[in-house]
């Protein structure tokens, strides 16, 4: 009889030999294992540049808006929106008011920039967090977009933790 080397017969006759029964055993034991183990690993961390108030992601703005804009502002209104400066920037109540605008690329038409110049020339405030500014904004703030972007790959490789400087919003956790 010509057999392969690599075939380990399992079935002789109508018993399993002992070895089979070990190698059997072993499988579901390292199979149980493999289990346990992707199921109790961490998740990995999610990179992805999602600006939205609800996702807890390295780019998700949850902690922004659950921790910093109230030590910041207090009670004070807070209003999200999706729509242009020109839309928007009418409709706040009187008073003071603080702009915050976190996005990739900042592309604003003529009208909404101007409209940007007229809210923050009034005495209102205006954060704009984004990569890339459209020229007239760099200009007209005497700026430019020619500097060393940080690179997050670093927070890849090392878990630690962060804090902030401000004594205000400084948390003992971090």
């Amino acid at each position: 009889m010509n057999h392969c080397p690599f075939v380990l017969p399992i079935y002789t006759g109508n018993y399993v030999t002992k070895k089979a029964r070990t190698n059997i055993i072993v499988l579901i034991i390292l199979f149980v294992v493999l289990v346990l183990a992707q199921h109790y690993a961490p998740t990995p961390v999610n990179w992805n540049y999602t600006f939205g108030k609800s996702f807890k992601m390295p780019y998700g703005c949850m902690v922004l808006r659950k921790s910093l804009l109230p030590a910041i502002f207090g009670d004070e209104f807070i209003v999200d929106n999706d729509r242009t400066f020109y839309e928007d920037l009418d409709d706040f109540p009187e008073g003071k008011k603080n702009l915050i605008c976190i996005t990739t690329d900042l592309n604003p038409v003529k009208l909404d920039m101007d409209k940007l110049f007229e809210f923050v020339s009034c005495g209102n405030n205006a954060l704009i967090a984004a990569f890339q500014f459209p020229q007239k904004l760099l200009d007209t703030l005497g700026a430019d977009n020619s500097f060393f972007f940080f690179d997050t790959a670093l927070f890849k490789e090392h878990i630690g933790i962060l804090n902030l400087v401000n004594p205000y919003l400084k948390r003992k956790e971090g």
